[in-house]
């Protein structure tokens, strides 16, 4: 969260400043030669990915903030797609079927585990569901979307997708949920 409170981001908004003044300066009394202003310009898209690629990251891991995850869980935020209901998903597998489809009946692996590893929903067992949504907590529902029969996702929901202040059976209160979902058959 360096960037709102005056790190990065000033640090590289002061250098293109400087460099942009530079240019100015140099073109101004004409003793800029090509090869200096293309090093310039350079520098000054170079800070501006920089800083575009710090104000990312923090807002990736903004909603998870304070939250350490489990080695074991294998999640990995900078390379997870943010969708509906704060939630990230990573294929870990595409699958090959059409997407799944609202109403399609899924035969679906669901293992849930709470940030430090611990298991709350193995996952041993399919469970033929109709996908309807609602179905799940909205994270779930979320990362579910798109989908193909055969696929294996990972979808980290924020605790405000999942069960909230209140928790549920072994989630306690404001927890984020790590879960793995694998898609047997759709029809």
């Amino acid at each position: 969260m360096a960037a709102h409170h005056g790190g990065p981001d000033r640090r590289l908004t002061g250098v293109t400043r400087r460099i942009i003044t530079f240019i100015a300066v140099a073109m101004r009394f004409r003793t800029l030669t090509v090869a200096a202003a293309l090093v310039a310009a350079a520098l000054v898209a170079a800070s501006r990915v920089a800083a575009a690629q710090s104000v990312a990251a923090d807002t990736t891991t903004f909603a998870f903030a304070g939250v350490a995850f489990s080695p074991s869980l294998g999640v990995d935020l900078t390379h997870s797609t943010r969708v509906g209901a704060g939630a990230y998903v990573r294929d870990i597998a595409p699958g090959t079927g059409a997407p799944i489809r609202a109403g399609a009946m899924v035969t679906l692996f669901m293992a849930v585990h709470l940030p430090d590893g611990t298991a709350v929903e193995i996952g041993d067992h399919p469970r033929v569901v109709q996908m309807l949504p609602g179905q799940f907590v909205s994270g779930v529902d979320a990362g579910l979307r798109g989908m193909r029969e055969g696929g294996r996702r990972q979808i980290i929901i924020p605790a405000r997708s999942a069960y909230g202040h209140q928790g549920a059976g072994l989630v306690p209160p404001d927890s984020p949920l790590v879960v793995d979902v694998r898609i047997g058959h759709a029809s």
